[in-house]
């Protein structure tokens, strides 16, 4: 069984700001060509190699966006601060956030054993 979340008073429905959107979606890949860079070769694009080399600045990139983005979509809910809505809200974000860390994590010791082979 599914269930959807509607736009309340407390949390209204999300905005979308597509040129926001697509600067996010280049600062991700940014970042996996960041992480891809050692078997890529650079220096058939030496133009970019000294963007490709600052991946850690798409990162930043990407958050302070990101954080941009929530705190417009949830800024009006928390003007006049109550419990039930914070705790709905850090509920939500948790339901997003945690599936990704539990099927990611056992994950990292096996890349990092891999590695050092």
């Amino acid at each position: 069984m599914s269930t959807t979340l509607s736009a309340s008073p407390a949390f209204p429905k999300q905005a979308v700001l597509p040129a926001l959107t697509s600067i996010r979606g280049v600062a991700a890949w940014w970042v996996v060509i960041y992480h891809f860079r050692g078997i890529m070769p650079l220096s058939d694009w030496p133009v970019f190699a000294p963007v490709i080399n600052h991946g850690d600045l798409a990162v930043d990139l990407f958050f302070v966006l990101s954080g941009f983005i929530i705190s417009m979509n949830y800024l009006n809910s928390f003007s006049d601060f109550s419990v039930r809505p914070y705790l709905r809200f850090l509920a939500l974000r948790l339901g997003r956030i945690y599936p990704n860390t539990v099927h990611i994590t056992p994950s990292i010791p096996k890349s990092a054993v891999d590695r050092r082979e």
